[in-house]
């Protein structure tokens, strides 16, 4: 889907530092380079600053951090609006540890992915110094940049969606069944999912053509929608502009 905004790179700067002795607010003597790998980036966008740390241990065990720490802060200039703790993320989920998407969709927020602990999360810092805490880790933008829509899962889960220009949840983890397809062109907001059926194969489920759920923003609602013979074929599909899978896990991307 071709809705994302190319923020210039003088915008955007990332920075990663190996070793615990590097990185500020890391006691080295607590994470010794044989054991953890620490990393630290920056992301900039006017005023405002995202900075993560992620601490991943080389060989998981019974002590925490078994996997990955790591932490989150915002900024506005020199003060600091923001701090988000994570002590001991676990691979629960598709992922794990804290993603920054290389491209982000909107020039007000800088945005942060945390998955891991079956709790996948998205965190908008704005520009105006405002801080969103919203279900999901995969997410899509819709063609117009208004609306962030997510999914806890690569199959759905809960599905939210948050309003870009406004700057407020528009619609808060709804309960969603199995996702198989995102479609554009339907329903009350424009956008529209298909079911995944049963099949013989579970890795691979037949798309249900014969209703599909719609997002209904105005009233912040998934509504399920009964669909014409051959309608969802004539729908184009889309693909979710993030997805962490194939992303390293508690550290930067390269």
């Amino acid at each position: 889907m071709k809705s994302w905004l190319h923020l210039p790179l003088l915008f955007i700067l990332l920075a990663a530092s190996q070793g615990g002795t590097n990185v500020p607010g890391v006691d080295p003597k607590l994470y010794p380079p044989d054991k953890f790998q620490v990393t630290q980036e920056k992301h900039v966008l006017g005023d405002l600053t995202l900075k993560v740390v992620q601490i991943k241990k080389n060989n998981p065990d019974g002590e925490v951090p078994r996997f990955c720490r790591a932490w989150v802060e915002a900024w506005k200039g020199d003060n600091l609006f923001k701090r988000v703790d994570y002590n001991d993320i676990d691979p629960r989920d598709a992922s794990y540890g804290i993603f920054v998407p290389k491209e982000q969709p909107s020039s007000k927020y800088l945005i942060a992915v945390k998955e891991g602990d079956g709790d996948p999360r998205v965190l908008l810092m704005g520009v105006d110094g405002s801080f969103n805490d919203i279900s999901g880790g995969f997410f899509l933008v819709t063609a117009d940049k208004r609306y962030l829509i997510t999914e806890t899962t690569p199959e759905g889960g809960t599905v939210s969606a948050f309003d870009l220009v406004k700057g407020e949840s528009a619609l808060d983890g709804a309960d969603v069944p199995r996702i198989h397809t995102w479609h554009a062109g339907g329903g009350p907001s424009g956008y529209l999912f298909t079911e995944a059926g049963v099949s013989e194969d579970p890795a691979h489920p037949v798309e249900e053509t014969s209703y599909a759920y719609a997002l209904d923003l105005r009233r912040g609602a998934v509504v399920r929608i009964e669909m014409l013979p051959g309608e969802v074929g004539r729908s184009p599909k889309l693909k979710l502009d993030f997805d962490p899978r194939k992303l390293p896990n508690c550290t930067p991307q390269p």
